[in-house]
C-alpha cells in the first residue's frame, strides 16, 4: 500500500476527498509535485488531478512554484500545523525547559516557528 494511503477506510468513503487527502500526503515524500505525477499516483486523469490540485491551491494548501511550476505546500498547512501545536500545549511542555535555559545562559530564550522568511513567537522567557 503506498505511503499516501491510510490503512483503514471509512464506512462510506468519498473518493474525491480521499484523493485530495492523498495528494497532500504525497508531500511527505517530496517537496514538489507535478500534475502528471499526481495523476499517475492517484490513478486518475490529468484533468481530474488538476481539479483537485486547483481546489487545494484556491484554499492555500498548495501553491505553484514560481506561479507556474510544480506544486509546493502552501501556507494554509503551516497555519493548521501551528494550530495543532497550540492545541498540544507545547508552551506548557516548553516552559520549564526554556526557564532552565534562560537561567543557564543568563539570556532571554524564545520558542519560535519559521514561516517562510518570518518568525512566529510561540513562547518567551526573559533572562534574569
Amino acid at each position: 500500500m503506498p505511503a499516501a494511503e491510510t490503512k483503514t477506510q471509512p464506512s462510506y468513503p468519498v473518493s474525491s476527498v480521499g484523493n485530495t487527502l492523498r495528494l497532500l500526503l504525497m508531500f511527505k515524500e517530496r517537496q514538489r509535485l507535478r500534475l502528471f505525477d499526481a495523476a499517475h499516483e492517484l490513478g486518475v486523469s490529468a484533468s481530474t488531478a488538476y481539479g483537485l490540485l486547483a481546489m487545494l491551491q484556491s484554499y492555500g494548501f498548495i501553491a505553484r512554484s514560481l506561479g507556474f511550476g510544480p506544486y509546493v505546500l502552501g501556507s494554509a498547512l503551516l497555519d493548521l500545523g501551528l494550530s495543532a501545536v497550540r492545541n498540544m500545549d507545547v508552551r506548557s511542555l516548553a516552559r520549564p525547559i526554556l526557564a532552565d535555559l534562560a537561567l543557564r545562559l543568563d539570556e532571554s530564550v524564545h520558542l519560535v516557528f519559521l514561516e517562510g522568511d518570518n518568525v512566529r513567537y510561540v513562547y518567551s522567557v526573559e533572562g534574569p
